[in-house]
């Protein structure tokens, strides 16, 4: 095995590990942008009573 194999194969173990590092960052950036959505689709004003 040479080392462009190893290298490559040290990138893709490292993928799932460096995601689980920044998990809280992943979250925080999701409901960001789910909180941008909501906002984004609400009704401009209450409907009359």
């Amino acid at each position: 095995m040479g080392a462009n194999a190893q290298a490559k194969i040290e990138r893709s173990r490292s993928l799932p590990r460096t995601l689980f590092r920044l998990r809280a960052v992943i979250a925080a950036v999701l409901l960001a942008a789910f909180s941008v959505l909501l906002t984004k689709r609400a009704p401009e004003e209450l409907p009359a009573a």
